[in-house]
């Protein structure tokens, strides 16, 4: 499942995924887990489900792990020359002592910046947005709670997989450390490629890239493919989030096959030994 910019400082839902039901295609009913952290027993078993897209069974319920809503918020965006001042200006948060719950360099807004959510006690957040704005070098902005929250939802929004009938979603992943040359080299292949880049968004602290790529000319499926793989050579994973139909048939969208796939293949012949649920859809075809 996708995760968004918070996920740097709450986690994914599979950090909070605690339990979980699941329905079989032979009938069975399976429980794993529990309602409470100190109680859960077959902590790996929700996750393996959670991550199977379906193939392993039909998620019936799920019990997560909550946390309380922070007091106050407030964002700090700011405007950078280019990619790599961004990217240097996330870095330098990154390396601070500041806790942020997001950290994103992006061009949505039509030129490079960085946004950092700071969340908490507002005793305490006033000096982190000090030390954030000293930290990013240059112009920036400062939003507090209502609106900090309305340009997170707008900045999510801007990366909702419903797009337009000549745009692709590509995501790529390295470790955090290698963020930097990944989001400049992906940049630079792609645009090699003649393809237009309406959104980037780099979350350097996580090691992750997004980018969505319009293909309005040629072949459009053998430019998507190739665009994957340029992005596959820099990154240790690489896939395609959305795309039209047609251009997704015959290329495996999830990237380079993995080293595990021989082992996935055997839950799914050990779940779904008569591949009902959601056949070819998955890693290397399963």
């Amino acid at each position: 499942a996708l995760a968004g910019p918070r996920r740097l400082g709450y986690g994914t839902l599979r950090d909070l995924l605690i339990g979980i039901t699941v329905a079989h295609p032979n009938g069975s009913i399976t429980h794993a887990g529990g309602m409470v952290v100190k109680n859960v027993s077959g902590f790996d078993l929700p996750r393996v489900y959670h991550g199977s897209l379906g193939t392993l069974g039909v998620i019936i319920s799920a019990n997560f792990k909550v946390l309380p809503l922070p007091r106050h918020e407030v964002s700090l965006l700011a405007a950078c020359e280019g990619l790599p001042e961004a990217l240097a200006a996330a870095g330098r948060v990154r390396g601070s002592r500041l806790r942020p719950t997001a950290l994103e360099v992006t061009n949505s807004g039509g030129g490079w910046g960085m946004a950092v959510r700071l969340e908490g006690r507002p005793d305490t957040l006033e000096s982190a947005a000090e030390e954030a704005r000293r930290l990013a070098i240059g112009d920036t902005w400062t939003l507090e709670d209502g609106e900090s929250a309305s340009w997170w939802r707008d900045y999510a929004a801007a990366q909702d997989l419903r797009l337009g009938p000549d745009e692709a979603l590509l995501r790529a992943s390295v470790r955090p450390r290698e963020s930097a040359a990944l989001a400049e080299g992906a940049v630079a292949a792609i645009s090699r490629l003649g393809l237009a880049l309406p959104l980037v968004a780099v979350s350097q602290a996580l090691g992750g890239l997004v980018v969505k790529v319009r293909i309005e000319d040629g072949d459009s499926a053998a430019t998507l493919a190739q665009a994957l793989d340029f992005l596959g050579a820099l990154a240790d994973h690489a896939s395609v989030l959305a795309a039209p139909v047609a251009w997704k048939r015959g290329i495996d969208v999830w990237g380079k096959t993995p080293d595990t796939l021989d082992l996935m293949r055997s839950l799914k012949n050990e779940f779904d030994p008569a591949r009902v649920l959601n056949p070819g859809r998955f890693v290397g075809f399963i």
